[in-house]
């Protein structure tokens, strides 16, 4: 008889649990498709840095990204070339460098259009 009220309590303060227990799982989010490129930023002169055109469809007399002119885009910093390809939609991460510091690799990632 002494064990009644505390079995009662026990039973009250494990009912939530047991039905936190069987909630249904939440939903994991759907997988995301992903393309992946390669760039690759050289060092053009002291002051100046270029992104090699890594684009498949671009013949290959195109080897640097172009400007709205036809020529060589050019940009004042790495950090610049890296804000254009993010804002481009990449996430970037870098892979390597040259031995001479001029040429710096980095692998592209972004969801599939």
């Amino acid at each position: 008889m002494k064990r009644l009220p505390f079995l009662l309590l026990l039973a009250i303060g494990l009912a939530p649990l047991a039905s936190w227990a069987q909630a249904p799982a939440a939903t994991t989010p759907a997988a995301v498709a992903y393309e992946y490129e390669t760039a690759s930023i050289n060092k053009w002169d002291t002051r100046e840095w270029r992104l090699i055109d890594t684009d498949p469809t671009h013949s290959r007399s195109q080897w640097y990204v172009q400007n709205e002119r036809g020529k060589d885009r050019l940009w004042k910093s790495q950090a610049e070339v890296l804000n254009y390809l993010a804002s481009q939609g990449w996430e970037i991460l870098p892979l390597g460098v040259s031995p001479d510091n001029t040429l710096f690799h980095y692998m592209l990632r972004r969801p599939a259009k």
